[in-house]
């Protein structure tokens, strides 16, 4: 008997989303599981006769295609708009959950998930220790939580304010600036492009994004997007703070707004995304 393969709907036809289609269309290890049914972009796709897809071009119309999963690879916007109109049809996978830094909308999803017959997944990104954050969580023993990211000025998408473009960062001699500090929830409506792994982190560790502290940092000529974070738990039996610290130098090509090895990271998520627990937001 012929098993069902998994009908991928994607959202967004970036670096990202090419990156999928050329993963699924030529790997045949994943075409004898997966096939890609649609996919959307705000704009016009190039050379679309070199492409073996349907191209959606009006999104109302996702439902024709009857996908399993929705892979949203293009804004945080779109999860605002769309994620409970496709929740009604299929699974859900935010690639952008800064999404949720809009406290409207992580009110309104949060609450509409536990009624969902459909599952939402959230991959971990450039996110390492996804799973030791999750399990010091199931414990009770996060308190604090510290996350910073450090890319290239090129590489990033900051709208808070500055007292000088990080174009001139150069120009004036600047080495490595912090351009933000605090919330986690503030810094992703600052920089909805480049901080999703904090998301991912505030999320998974059930601190939150008000409470999950996020820094920026831009540094000059640096080939890396480099992520490292830190929790505190409670004093243990010696009266000594539990901390656990966690470093990765993700390397990038200039300009990049995602890390080389994140795009594998990635793929595995949306591979992983099937199965899991109804009314909650999977993390894989």
């Amino acid at each position: 008997m012929q098993r069902h393969k998994r009908r991928l709907g994607i959202v967004g036809f970036g670096k990202l989303g090419q990156y999928l289609y050329k993963e699924f269309h030529t790997n045949q290890s994943l075409s004898e599981h997966f096939e890609i049914c649609f996919i959307w972009n705000r704009t016009p796709i190039k050379n679309q006769e070199s492409y073996n897809f349907n191209i959606l071009e009006n999104l109302e119309d996702f439902a024709r295609f009857r996908p399993d999963l929705i892979i949203e690879v293009a804004h945080p916007n779109i999860s605002k708009t769309w994620a409970k109109k496709f929740l009604q049809s299929s699974d859900y996978f935010i690639g952008s959950p800064t999404a949720f830094c809009d406290p409207l909308f992580e009110k309104d999803i949060l609450g509409f998930l536990p009624s969902c017959k459909n599952k939402v997944y959230i991959g971990k990104g450039a996110l390492s220790g996804l799973s030791e954050l999750q399990e010091y969580a199931k414990l009770g023993m996060i308190q604090k939580l510290q996350i910073t990211m450090e890319k290239a000025p090129e590489s990033i998408n900051y709208q808070g304010p500055l007292p000088f473009s990080l174009q001139s960062m150069a120009d004036i001699k600047k080495d490595s600036v912090s351009l933000f500090r605090g919330s986690v929830r503030q810094l992703g409506n600052f920089a909805p492009n480049n901080v999703n792994t904090m998301v991912i982190a505030s999320l998974a560790s059930g601190l939150g994004l008000d409470k999950t502290q996020g820094e920026l940092i831009a540094s000059p000529r640096l080939q890396y997007h480099n992520v490292s974070w830190c929790l505190e738990g409670p004093k243990l039996g010696n009266s000594q703070t539990f901390k656990l610290e966690m470093k990765k130098h993700n390397p990038s090509e200039l300009g990049a707004v995602t890390g080389s090895l994140t795009y594998a990271s990635f793929m595995q998520s949306v591979k992983k995304a099937q199965g899991q627990q109804q009314g909650v937001l999977n993390f894989c």
